[in-house]
């Protein structure tokens, strides 16, 4: 079993909605609600917080995530690309393998994670957390997680009845697992992996307000 380091990339920086990653959510910074998943965790070797920010970071702590070290600001900015950050990340961790968890899927749970983390474990690829397409609710029980291979995301089957068609996907933001070698050859998305599939309700990712107001609402909805 190869050890998998929980890593939750937080910036202090964002335009879009100021100060994001510990806005206030359903009673709780943004980031609070994705480390408290992530420490539940049964399989996540240590939790670690990247972050530019000291604000990030004092919060991060409080909600029992480790911040090991502060990430330099040019890798903070507006352009910098996230497997810069997560390759800045495992090669000071020297972790095998790690398990990207974004502020931004507040409503991931601690199943979620370990579910993705069992399955590469099994695999020995990539996992990353997606959501069947809108279309496709009803046709399957997404409470079960289906995993297959994320090359057949975009096949179109035009001429197929409906219940034939093969599951569409979107990614969710919500997890990644690789391994860390293969992550610095390939990138965090690229080379051969499967989607580890998440019921629609856990799957939002806040973008901006709107999807704000939408976890906020079920956030508070699930946890009464």
């Amino acid at each position: 079993m190869k050890r998998v380091l929980g890593l939750i990339t937080a910036r202090g920086g964002s335009k879009g909605i100021p100060g994001k990653n510990i806005k206030m959510i359903a009673g709780k910074p943004l980031i609070a609600w994705t480390i408290e998943e992530a420490v539940k965790s049964k399989l996540l070797d240590r939790v670690i917080v990247s972050t530019d920010s000291e604000e990030i970071a004092e919060v991060s702590r409080k909600y029992g995530a480790e911040v090991p070290w502060m990430r330099p600001k040019e890798l903070a900015q507006d352009d910098t690309k996230h497997i810069d950050v997560v390759l800045h990340a495992i090669a000071l961790e020297k972790c095998p393998a790690y398990c990207l968890l974004q502020p931004t899927s507040p409503l991931r749970t601690a199943e979620d994670i370990d579910g993705a983390i069992e399955k590469f474990q099994e695999i020995d690829k990539k996992v990353i957390g997606v959501t069947l397409s809108t279309e496709y609710y009803h046709i399957f029980d997404y409470h079960q997680n289906v995993v297959f291979s994320i090359e057949s995301y975009h096949t179109v089957y035009q001429e197929l009845p409906r219940q034939k068609i093969e599951p569409r996907c979107l990614i969710n933001g919500a997890v990644y697992v690789n391994d860390s070698g293969i992550t610095i050859m390939s990138g965090v998305i690229g080379g051969a992996g499967y989607g580890y599939v998440m019921p629609k309700e856990r799957s939002y990712q806040i973008d901006d307000m709107i999807d704000f107001d939408i976890c906020e609402m079920l956030l508070r909805k699930r946890n009464g």
